[in-house]
């Protein structure tokens, strides 16, 4: 799907290059179609009617995507790893991105503020839907989706209490392209106790316990997936796993610059997955970074269902 407009110029800047000349296009187009019009005798406006006059106006992106954040602890200890949760509740047939959003529009930006000592994370990305497009597939989440963002607090705490500060931008999607932004700050117990965590410490929150189940695991350090492996031979892809009694596997592609993620093949036989992707290596768009291959492995097609992440370095000789 090409956004056709943003709401804001920064958006249009973040936008796939590949798509300026249909933007430029549809500029030119419109600048004939306003002289054409010039040039010919303009009949009186129409008159607007009371029910024109009443239509609603576009609701805001905020309100499409209406972010909502909680954390799930009650009260953090020193060196205890908690989760600031930003939870999206999106508008019906309205959609935001996952951190790789293929053909559509940017990801969430998020930018946390902790206190000096305490240490953000990686975002944990739950499992993303693939919706086609005209440009090709775009991954994106649709209803609700929920972000992690893990934050490890210092080794000595005071009692007290803390700020934790999100400042999030996000673009919302149907048929146009929003841009919304929002900050928010929660507040957090602090206890200079490091004494075994108690169950009223813990978080009880059924809806982030819910939204958990939608996170990936890693594909080789899970129980449930001793004997998964993913390796690469210089020209594709190969992770293998346990099925679990699935029917189905799916391959998310990460975003690894340089490299590209052509046709896949999943395979499910004797109760195990295997998934076979090409890759292509172009080494001067690796921006000088050292080429990781990254994606997501998807067993059925619920968003709770099992979904492993997994990174592959590639050595220089297979460059």
């Amino acid at each position: 799907m090409f956004p056709m407009y943003f709401k804001s110029v920064e958006l249009f800047k973040k936008a796939n290059l590949a798509h300026w000349p249909y933007v430029l296009y549809a500029a030119y187009l419109g600048i004939f179609l306003l002289g054409f019009g010039a040039s010919a005798t303009s009949p009186a406006p129409p008159s607007v009617s009371p029910t024109d006059s009443k239509k609603p106006a576009v609701a805001s992106a905020e309100e499409l995507a209406k972010l909502r954040t909680k954390i799930d602890i009650k009260t953090v200890h020193p060196g205890q790893a908690f989760n600031l949760v930003l939870i999206f509740d999106i508008q019906p047939q309205w959609h935001i991105y996952w951190k790789n959003p293929g053909e559509g529009a940017p990801s969430p930006d998020v930018v946390v503020q902790v206190p000096d000592g305490f240490k953000v994370g990686k975002i944990r990305w739950p499992r993303p839907i693939e919706m086609d497009s005209p440009f090709g597939p775009e991954y994106v989440y649709e209803k609700q989706a929920a972000l992690f963002v893990p934050i490890t607090a210092p080794k000595k705490l005071s009692d007290g209490q803390i700020e934790i500060k999100a400042d999030v931008r996000w673009a919302v999607c149907k048929h146009i392209c929003l841009w919304g932004s929002d900050k928010q700050t929660l507040k957090l117990a602090t206890s200079s106790s490091s004494r075994e965590l108690k169950s009223k410490d813990a978080q009880i929150d059924p809806e982030i316990t819910k939204l958990s189940k939608r996170l990936p695991k890693p594909l080789k350090n899970s129980k449930d997936t001793d004997s998964a492996a993913a390796s690469f031979d210089g020209s594709k892809l190969t992770i293998t796993g346990p099925a679990h009694g699935f029917s189905s596997v799916k391959f998310f592609p990460g975003f690894s610059p340089g490299v590209t993620y052509s046709w896949s093949q999943a395979i499910i036989q004797d109760g195990r997955f295997t998934l076979i992707v090409d890759i292509k290596i172009n080494r001067l768009n690796t921006l000088s970074k050292p080429i990781v291959l990254e994606g997501l492995v998807a067993l059925g097609s619920k968003l709770d269902d099992p979904s492993y992440e997994f990174q592959v370095p590639v050595p220089k000789q297979s460059r």
